[in-house]
């Protein structure tokens, strides 16, 4: 389940099956939402705690 696991960009293109342009376009305004955070170059869902 990708919400439990920190995902590079093209890891979430391959599962989600979506182009790798829109993958980072929601990305980038989740992150700018403080829905995501960036770990290097990998992705996590931000914790509500």
């Amino acid at each position: 389940m990708i919400l439990n696991e920190t995902l590079s960009a093209e890891e979430i293109s391959i599962k989600t099956k979506m182009n790798i342009t829109e993958v980072y376009e929601k990305l980038f305004l989740m992150e700018l939402e403080g829905l995501i955070k960036k770990e290097g170059n990998k992705y996590k869902i931000r914790n509500e705690e």
